[in-house]
């Protein structure tokens, strides 16, 4: 049977989907949301959604100053490194888009992560390819058009920025047990990790929060086939 060029050029096209699904949906998920995004934030400096901090951010960013404490420098470095990408626009749309485009990139990363947290799930493991890519994609969205996210990704704040090192950090976590999982030591990965974090800490001390799992999780890791302790064999993906 012999088929049009246009029904090769689409089997083609869905092989590519289907060999490239996860990294197209991060990218459709995270696209989707930076338009919400783009399409409702805030065109200056705003005191909207507790953004009473946008001035005093900028400020320091453009004229290498230190803002309040904690002085937020991974954030003031971003920002500034970011303004050198933008040759459009005022210093308020500036900040505003860079809380944009971290706030797209969150939401591609907790795509990334869920998709690979359901597929670790023991309970999960009947569940069809497109059912979990689905599913991934469903949640991804439901955390970008969340209050809190949505809210700080439309503004100049540091929480766009906190919540993609919190989507990164969990999107390795996971995979730094799916290869313990799998035997593999990959003892890069967890210096990166720990990198990422300390970059974190520069942006806003709150992701401290994360440190404690991490270190639980890496030592029952280490030790779960030798001296068991419940307590911390708890903090365990399923």
């Amino acid at each position: 049977m012999n088929y049009s060029p246009g029904y090769g050029r689409l089997k083609a096209l869905g092989a590519y989907v289907s060999a490239h699904g996860v990294v197209l949906g991060a990218a459709s998920a995270g696209l989707l949301s930076f338009a919400l995004y783009v399409s409702t934030m805030a065109r200056g400096i705003t005191w909207r959604n507790l953004g009473a901090d946008g001035g005093d951010l900028l400020t320091a960013a453009f004229t290498w100053g230190i803002p309040h404490p904690s002085g937020y420098p991974t954030y003031l470095l971003g920002l500034r490194g970011f303004s050198g990408l933008i040759p459009f626009g005022d210093e308020a749309l500036i900040g505003n888009l860079f809380s944009v485009t971290l706030g797209g990139l969150s939401v591609a990363f907790i795509f990334l992560a869920t998709h690979r947290l359901i597929g670790l799930a023991g309970s999960m493991r009947y569940l069809s390819a497109h059912a979990k890519w689905l599913s991934a994609f469903v949640a991804a969205l439901a955390v970008g058009a969340s209050r809190e996210l949505w809210s700080q990704s439309t503004i100049t704040e540091v929480y766009a920025l906190n919540g993609l090192f919190v989507a990164v950090l969990l999107y390795g976590l996971i995979t730094m047990y799916r290869d313990h999982e799998l035997g593999r030591d990959r003892p890069l990965l967890r210096i990166s990790l720990a990198l990422l974090l300390g970059l974190g800490l520069g942006n806003h001390l709150t992701l401290a929060m994360l440190a404690f799992p991490l270190v639980v999780w890496s030592y029952t890791w280490e030790n779960d086939r030798d001296s068991r302790m419940r307590l911390l064999r708890d903090w365990r993906v399923p």
